[in-house]
């Protein structure tokens, strides 16, 4: 007789030991001007012991528990990772499924007793008719076809697909024009420039600009640099996004025709704005302070990579 082997005698000991688990579905209400949610999930022991807790973006979540009571507590996480009041405990049971109830028997169906077949005589077949060739009937003459004009229907904007359709993946380029303070007297310049960025999330992007500035005094100056913004607010309703964009470059001053008094040096800048979709396109002015010009306004216009869903 063969002896089983020692691993595999322990493996077959070992399998009622482990518990079975089963998928049990946990949801909660949204939570205002929260991204994020941290949920604590405890178990009844001799008393309550906390079994797991974790963070997700989702109103639900799917866990694989073993059965016994549970209880579980949300807390909303706002954009800058503070958290806010925690509901209240909510309470719930896991048990094993009720297994399906025996299907029941057929009833089984006696077959009816036949009678005995009766040989009929045969009936005689009727003799054919003639056949007569009918006439081929004349062929319709084709009408002349007529195209009809095809109308294509417009795209229906919604607001709310207007802002998803910027979600992860999406660039967007865009031009503005701006009005932008050189020093704290009198002098200014007049600003056109090309931004473009890449989004990695609905509330993050980074991207890089370049600008070129006419000021008075006989002023000539080229800027170019990154950015990175976090859009703070979103309106669905309105297709409306609040952002904040601080930025880092470098920028070469010319004074005057012959180049006297050129400066080269980095520039820092903090910008708020307000982006409208319009459609694939938008609109977003905004207000920029930062080092060595102290303050600037401008509007931007511009379009995303991808219709409107």
């Amino acid at each position: 007789m063969k002896r089983i082997p020692p691993f595999l005698f322990f493996l077959i000991c070992a399998l009622p030991v482990f518990p079975q688990s089963y998928s049990y579905r946990i949801s909660w209400s949204r939570v205002p001007d929260a991204q994020r949610y941290k949920v604590v999930l405890e178990k009844r022991e001799t008393a309550w012991v906390v079994a797991f807790d974790f963070e997700t973006e989702n109103l639900w979540a799917n866990l694989a528990l073993e059965s016994g009571d549970y209880r579980y507590q949300v807390t909303g996480k706002d954009i800058l990772g503070l958290l806010g009041a925690p509901s209240a405990w909510v309470e719930f049971s896991v048990s094993p499924p009720e297994p399906p109830p025996a299907p029941e028997p057929e009833p089984v169906l006696e077959p009816p007793e036949l009678a005995a077949p009766e040989f009929l005589p045969p009936e005689p077949e009727p003799e054919p008719e003639p056949w007569e060739e009918e006439p081929p009937e004349p062929e319709p003459e084709d009408e002349p076809w007529e195209e009809e004009p095809w109308e294509e229907e417009p795209p229906e904007w919604e607001p709310e697909a207007a802002a998803a359709a910027y979600g992860e993946g999406a660039f967007t380029l865009g031009a503005d024009v701006a009005f932008k303070l050189l020093d704290l007297k009198e002098s200014f310049a007049v600003v056109c420039s090309l931004a473009g960025e890449g989004r990695f999330s609905r509330s993050f992007s980074i991207g890089g600009y370049f600008m070129a500035s006419f000021g008075s005094a006989e002023l000539f100056i080229l800027e170019s640099g990154m950015f990175m913004r976090w859009y703070i607010f979103r309106s669905q309703e309105a297709a409306v996004e609040l952002f904040m964009e601080p930025a880092l470059g470098i920028a070469a001053v010319i004074r005057g025709a012959s180049s006297q008094g050129a400066y080269e040096g980095f520039v820092l800048g903090l910008s708020l704005g307000l982006r409208a979709y319009l459609g694939r396109f938008y609109i977003e002015p905004y207000i920029r302070a930062g080092y060595p010009f102290p303050m600037g306004v401008g509007v931007r216009f511009g379009g995303a990579n991808r219709r409107l869903k």
